[in-house]
């Protein structure tokens, strides 16, 4: 769980599409649509919407085709000046949202991150400080540049569309970002199988233990049972070599029973 933002495609005539999702941070490819002009048009009601915690009010910042194109041009040239290690991924995404969004609009609800600061007015004004820059073309300073970029991540940049409900999914559009999907998907099954392997182990060696612990008390039940018997029916075994049996014998039902109780404990800890 985390304090999300939402990335969301708002249609005429029908329900919005949540379309990318990120968690605690907002990704910098969503910060490259955005302008002064939008969140400066918007402020007010953001602010407004985080006093009242109403999730039905206007927290949204809303972008259509015309400023997404011209916010677009810019920030591919911020890219290609600045990070130009990060060009394709950034053309991939700028062609998805213009590939969906049509006559539509695109919304950002990044209300939750600004939680992170001491208040919303803070969080905007950062966003508006790093969007001046980006116009101006400077590079971030490195406050921004570890807040947005310290992960190259493709997900860190765009977001993730695990749950979305829109038709084409960013990883549909995206054989970069499906095979990053695919990757992550084989470490977890990389991952699952060594803990598997690794619990087997544990089993295996616990097992053994446990027969170990068993097969010495056994032993030693038998040591003892036999040199009573040996004592009760031999006199010559009434003296130190009968008793130190009985004694051996006792030490291995006790270190047995001890190795049973200790790998139990331990099975009962993990």
């Amino acid at each position: 769980m985390g304090n999300r933002a939402n990335l969301i495609l708002q249609k005429h005539h029908s329900n919005n599409k949540l379309v990318l999702e990120a968690n605690n941070q907002l990704p910098f490819f969503w910060l490259l649509m955005l302008d002064l002009n939008t969140i400066e048009k918007s402020e007010s009601q953001f602010l407004n919407c985080f006093e009242s915690q109403n999730e039905n009010c206007e927290r949204n910042f809303k972008i259509n085709k015309t400023v997404l194109e011209k916010n677009t041009k810019i920030s591919k040239e911020y890219i290609k000046r600045f990070h130009p290690d990060l060009t394709t991924k950034h053309e991939q995404f700028s062609e998805y949202i213009k590939n969906i969004i049509s006559d539509n609009f695109i919304e950002l609800d990044f209300i939750e991150i600004s939680n992170f600061y001491s208040s919303p007015t803070e969080f905007l004004n950062e966003i508006k400080k790093t969007l001046s820059s980006i116009k101006e073309m400077k590079l971030l300073d490195e406050k921004d540049l570890s807040e947005y970029l310290s992960d190259p991540n493709y997900f860190y940049l765009v977001g993730y569309d695990n749950y979305v409900n829109i038709e084409q999914k960013f990883s549909d559009f995206s054989k970069d970002y499906n095979q990053l999907h695919i990757d992550i998907a084989n470490q977890k099954e990389v991952k699952h199988k060594e803990k598997e392997r690794i619990n087997k182990l544990k089993k295996k060696d616990k097992r053994e233990k446990m027969l170990y612990g068993l097969f010495v008390s056994i032993v030693g039940f038998f040591m003892f049972i036999i040199h009573i018997i040996m004592i009760i029916y031999d006199d010559d075994m009434k003296s130190g070599r009968g008793i130190r049996g009985i004694i051996f014998g006792l030490i291995f039902m006790i270190y047995g029973l001890y190795k049973i109780k200790k790998t139990n404990t331990n099975k009962e800890l993990s």
